[in-house]
């Protein structure tokens, strides 16, 4: 018999998902904005780019911070600092003041509220959970983000489609605000210690930034698969997040195609965490890569334009194995570092997986005028294919397990 979920659990489940909402909504109204407008895909590779480059710049500060005040607080301004960014830019759009230079500086503020966000809500699962009880938070915690993943791009798309990229920031500025909502209903303080904290230390900024790196690379199948999906970021999803909505737009129906697109991957998300929820995996990261090659066949048919029937049951099979890697590989962290570590190892995790995708945003756009949009596509399908199958046959990755709780170094 499952235990049910605490108050804490539920309101961190909603603000989650409701963050994902506003966080899935806000680009695609930037994208189409800019698109509306008369700009080009190498334009919306600059401002998607400048949004994701302080998000990775700044991830380390955020981890530290997370891992030295409280969690809701930090979690909670961000997402004040979020809305408000989402508020102004819907604003400058219905005000037909958005520039890309305008656009790129309210990317740059929002990108930077993100770094602190989500370091800070990680940490928060297991400062909330008991150890007994990680596993099944992380997927729940999975799928409330892909229903986020699913909401935002389904109802922003429509919204931006329908009526107009104004409206579909106004539409994220109350998911922000909702989901601030929620965060303020946690009192981590009200709960019993988690039974495998270990004792906090504190150093300074600079040794605990340096205590984080040697943690993450105390363990070479933490180390390396950050590694890969840095990679991945720059070959696969960078070039994807900017191609995607122009394919979508030019032969695909416009704005809403590109937000069905994203639903689908979203709703298979919500699948595959729930999927991994009820089945644990003995060898979680090597089933979770060998799951990832389910996701090339998906690049591969958005690059050819066949029917969206076709290409929407492709992404959500992507987005169930996505689903399945986030909450296995969560889980594995969790319970592989103290908590008072897990902010920092999960900075560097973000850091590390997404610092290379503003470069892919940028070179995704700008090598799509030189060889075509659909090419772009094929080249991060073989590259998706490659790099899962690293994964697949690097050895600590394919022999990596969760440790007793004792092991917990």
């Amino acid at each position: 018999m499952q235990k049910s979920l605490s108050k804490e659990t539920r309101s961190l489940l909603t603000a989650r998902a409701l963050s994902m909402v506003g966080s899935s909504a806000l680009p695609i109204a930037f994208t189409f904005a800019i698109l509306k407008s008369g700009g080009d895909a190498l334009q919306v590779g600059v401002v998607l780019g400048l949004a994701d480059l302080p998000f990775v710049l700044l991830l380390l500060v955020g981890g530290v911070i997370a891992d030295r005040h409280e969690r809701r607080f930090i979690a909670l301004f961000s997402d004040i600092v979020r809305a408000t960014v989402a508020l102004v830019s819907a604003s400058m759009i219905l005000l037909h003041l958005n520039t890309v230079v305008n656009l790129s500086v309210l990317a740059v503020v929002w990108g930077s509220a993100r770094a602190f966000f989500v370091p800070t809500v990680t940490g928060l699962i297991p400062e909330i959970t008991p150890v007994d009880q990680l596993h099944r938070i992380n997927s729940l915690v999975g799928a409330s983000v892909s229903l986020g993943t699913l909401i935002g791009p389904a109802i922003g798309g429509l919204v931006v489609a329908t009526i107009g990229p104004g409206e579909g920031a106004l539409f994220a500025t109350l998911a922000y605000i909702g989901s601030s909502i929620y965060l303020s209903r946690i009192h981590p303080s009200d709960l019993p210690e988690n039974e495998f904290v270990s004792p906090i230390s504190r150093g300074s900024f600079l040794s605990e930034i340096k205590g984080g790196y040697k943690a993450v690379r105390s363990k070479s199948w933490a180390f390396w698969t950050i590694v890969v999906f840095g990679v991945m970021h720059l070959t696969t999803f960078g070039p994807l997040f900017v191609v995607g909505p122009v394919i979508a737009a030019h032969s695909l129906g416009g704005a809403a195609a590109w937000g069905y697109i994203v639903a689908a991957d979203g709703g298979g998300a919500i699948f595959g965490s729930l999927i991994a929820m009820r089945r644990p995996p003995q060898r979680p990261l090597y089933i979770a890569s060998i799951l990832m090659l389910l996701g090339v066949p998906s690049l591969i048919l958005l690059a050819l334009h066949v029917d969206l029937l076709v290409i929407l049951g492709s992404f959500a099979i992507f987005g169930v194995a996505t689903g399945y890697f986030g909450s296995v590989w969560d889980t594995l962290l969790q319970k592989s570092y103290p908590i008072d570590q897990i902010s920092k190892v999960s900075s560097y995790d973000y850091m590390g997986s997404t610092s290379l995708l503003p470069l892919g945003e940028a070179l995704g756009g700008g090598v799509a005028g030189a060889i075509g949009n659909s090419m772009v596509l094929i080249i991060g399908g073989v590259a998706l294919f490659l790099l899962s199958l690293t994964l697949i046959l690097m050895p600590s990755a394919r022999n990596a397990r969760p440790p007793h709780p004792g092991d917990i170094a």
